[in-house]
């Protein structure tokens, strides 16, 4: 049953466009992080993190579409009986990029700070995490390929000459949302981003509420 529901919260993620999924052990995770950003630190109960994202073409998403569509996931687990909480980037509870590259998304790149994603490069979005009590699916292995996975070590580095960096990135070109992101340079330059001002909460029971 456990794992069957974690595959239905999998299923339901991709179907509503939520096409990066990740599950990330707390503890394993906190090892690396200081302490105010650890989930220990605020979330003694959690043992599993569960991580939702989304990258290339389903990174344009509408705010509120987003906040159904992870209200939807968290029914899933709430029909379960799984205990949680949902936290999001604008929180600033948590490193929501090291907790992505944690669940596998990509790695950080030490010359942008931008996470990468193998297929899909920078163009990828962090939506939400979702703090589960204990540990209901068992033991989390380390979905991490920071290992495997490290771009920006035998490449030119073209994004040290470009603002936004994001858009001379090599990784993932075919899934620039140019007409998507936007941040301050003045000059009407386009990049992706690393959270999002969700709002989610609002659609939640007071009781899965950070």
């Amino acid at each position: 049953m456990p794992m069957s529901l974690l595959s239905d919260a999998q299923h339901c993620a991709a179907r509503v466009g939520l096409n990066l999924f990740g599950i990330v052990d707390a503890a394993r995770f906190d090892v690396c992080q200081p302490k105010d950003l650890r989930i220990g630190s605020r979330w003694p109960e959690c043992g599993t993190a569960i991580v939702l994202g989304s990258g290339g073409v389903t990174t344009a998403r509408e705010t509120q579409q987003v906040e159904r569509d992870i209200a939807e996931i968290a029914s899933v687990l709430q029909r379960g009986g799984v205990r949680f909480r949902i936290v999001v980037p604008t929180q600033r509870r948590l490193s929501f990029a090291r907790l992505a590259e944690a669940a596998g998304f990509g790695t950080i790149s030490p010359v942008t700070g931008l996470l990468l994603h193998p297929e899909f490069g920078p163009w990828v979005s962090v939506w939400a995490a979702l703090l589960l009590d204990g540990h209901p699916f068992g033991e989390v292995a380390d979905r991490s390929i920071t290992d495997l996975f490290q771009p920006c070590c035998s490449c030119r580095q073209p994004c040290r000459e470009v603002l936004p960096a994001a858009s001379a990135c090599p990784i993932g070109t075919e899934h620039r949302q140019a007409s998507r992101w936007t941040i301050e340079t003045g000059e009407g330059s386009r990049a992706p981003t690393n959270w999002f001002q969700l709002t989610v909460m609002r659609l939640l029971p007071r009781f899965l509420r950070p």
